[in-house]
């Protein structure tokens, strides 16, 4: 079951959420893992790990682009179309959870 890959990893909900946050301007790798940590404590690790299931499950693709005279490419993560749609209603479900609703 393919759900099951994203419950054992706690991160993935995050780092799907951080992409879809990031959608307009698709982050590279360290961002990523920077933002993860500094948002919600995750390790590197952790989002690696996060990374690896996200991109088996065909959530994300990643490209290699060039940054002005930067001699190495970054690598660029970018969500798939289905990547997109799951993201969306994670972040759906997190707004609904950040409301003080009774």
């Amino acid at each position: 079951m393919k759900i099951r890959s994203l419950d054992e990893t706690k991160a993935a909900l995050r780092l799907l959420l951080t992409l879809y946050e990031m959608r307009d301007n698709p982050p590279d790798r360290m961002t990523i893992l920077r933002t993860l940590k500094m948002k919600y404590g995750v390790d590197t690790t952790a989002a690696y790990t996060a990374i690896r299931i996200c991109e088996q499950l065909g959530l994300f693709e990643t490209t290699e682009k060039k940054f002005g005279r930067q001699p190495r490419a970054s690598i660029i993560h970018h969500l798939t179309k289905k990547g997109m749609e799951i993201a969306k209603r994670i972040a759906e479900i997190n707004e609904i959870l950040e409301k003080d609703i009774t």
